[in-house]
């Protein structure tokens, strides 16, 4: 009987019938996206919970230094942006070697990337020293003189560290790309414990407040570094140790360039307009900066089903175009894509639910909360369709090598989407910070317009990095 009644109700409703039919995998199919997902969803989560958690061990320093931390995050994500996108090139290029069963030539590809991201990091942080006092004065002359203090130390230990988190960072990267995410979650587990640790003893027993924060973030950071160097070297099935030299070979360096050079351009526009939207919040005062701050720590840790997704999209569907099966890779991309869909409604229910705990964690200022409760509510309405679409699908277009395009439509949305109009709502027509978050879900609504219908027609598909 029971099978009849689901007989009929397929029948009767064919959309379902068909997304089922997509859902639907064998074994190994099963045991790679759990193998992947597991991992990748708890690593995500560990990090953004982190956040949330050194964000209330900063509230003990007063909302002066929660508001310095806000404005320098978006900064500081620009200055990794200049290795991170390194990171996203080894992924894609470890991933397709994988899919044609080459171990010897991904060692190759994840120590040659490691080198290339430690230099550019090195570069990035002597200039971000030199020029320390120009962008602290560009992005706090209209903080109070507390928070600018706050902010050149936060910098300066954020400034130091950078080559730490450059190795760490390209090799979980390495890592995820062969398959192997569990590895690369070890690293932040340690990672993380350290950070958390060291700040509540520096905080609450030697009472050392933002200071004390930054070098919990430093020591973390060294710890995570020597954690992801000695499991690259370590190396697994999938992926052969490499000596690690500073030679770098053209063959290795340029199908990672290929996807890394238009990503980092993508990226430091984003990170870069992201940075300007934030300061829109400066003029409404400190404490629409922290809620603004706290609304993006509860977005980031809300996020994590849907950028778990985009992480474990390149390795999988990575592999399907190494290996030249173009129609898995076209099947894989679009059932990680619904179940994003389906986890991030899910989640934004739970989000939604908890809103008032959660803020209440970062803050004790009613004002902070009450100013963050309005922007919280409108991203759960949007991040489950606007936001997937528009971040997983690109994240499945690069794993072919895809890349030009989704740069360019990425920039071009930050332009004339988040920084053009984020302007006119906060600071032509004072909307308040809600307006910065309008103008980010005109960018979402911009890249989905173009994104679906290149994923949906596979013209993604004739891209290859490797050839």
């Amino acid at each position: 009987m029971q099978s009849d009644s689901i007989a009929i109700f397929m029948q009767q409703n064919p959309g379902y019938g068909e997304l089922m039919k997509l859902l639907k995998m064998d074994k190994s199919e099963r045991n790679e996206l759990i193998s992947m997902f597991v991992p990748t969803f708890i690593e995500q989560l560990t990090i953004h919970v982190v956040g949330l958690i050194i964000t209330a061990i900063i509230k003990v320093s007063g909302t002066e230094a929660v508001a310095a931390v806000s404005l320098l995050n978006s900064l500081i994500a620009l200055f990794q942006q200049s290795f991170a996108s390194i990171g996203i090139g080894v992924t894609v290029v470890v991933a397709q070697l994988r899919g044609r069963g080459d171990p010897k030539a991904t060692g190759k590809a994840a120590s040659q990337s490691v080198i290339l991201a430690l230099m550019t990091s090195i570069s990035v942080a002597i200039l971000c020293y030199i020029f320390m006092e120009p962008i602290l004065k560009m992005i706090f002359q209209l903080s109070e003189p507390k928070v600018f203090e706050y902010g050149r130390t936060y910098y300066m230990f954020n400034t130091i560290s950078l080559p730490l988190i450059a190795i760490y960072s390209i090799a979980s990267a390495a890592i995820r790309g062969s398959g192997h995410a569990t590895s690369s979650l070890a690293a932040t587990i340690i990672n993380s414990v350290s950070h958390v640790g060291v700040a509540y003893i520096t905080v609450y027993w030697f009472d050392m407040g933002l200071t004390g924060i930054c070098v919990a973030l430093v020591f973390s950071r060294v710890v995570a570094a020597i954690v992801g160097y000695t499991q690259l070297r370590k190396g697994n099935s999938d992926l052969e140790r490499s000596r690690i030299t500073l030679k770098v070979e053209k063959s290795v360096a340029k199908p990672v360039f290929k996807v890394a050079l238009p990503i980092l351009m993508e990226n430091l526009f984003f990170s870069g307009g992201r940075l300007v939207t934030q300061a829109f919040s400066v003029v409404y005062g400190t404490s629409a900066v922290a809620a603004n701050g706290i609304a993006n720590n509860i977005h980031g840790v809300m996020l994590v089903p849907a950028i778990t997704a985009s992480s474990i999209a390149q390795p999988i569907i990575g592999r399907y175009c190494g290996k030249g099966d173009l129609k898995g890779a076209h099947r894989k991309g679009k059932q990680i894509l619904v179940m994003t869909i389906i986890l991030m409604i899910f989640t934004a229910i739970v989000t939604f639910s908890f809103m008032k705990p959660l803020t209440g964690f970062m803050t004790n200022d009613p004002e902070v909360q009450q100013l963050a409760y309005p922007v919280i509510i409108s991203y759960c309405l949007a991040i489950p369709f606007l936001w997937t679409l528009g971040f997983v699908i690109p994240s499945i277009l690069r794993s072919s090598g895809d890349v030009k395009f989704t740069s360019l439509v990425c920039m071009a949305a930050m332009v004339l989407m988040r920084l053009t109009t984020g302007y006119l709502l906060a600071i032509v027509f004072r909307v308040g910070i809600i307006g910065i978050w309008f103008s980010m879900y005109l960018d979402w609504i911009v890249r989905v317009v173009f994104f679906l219908p290149r994923f949906l027609s596979g013209k993604w598909l004739e891209f290859n990095v490797l050839d």
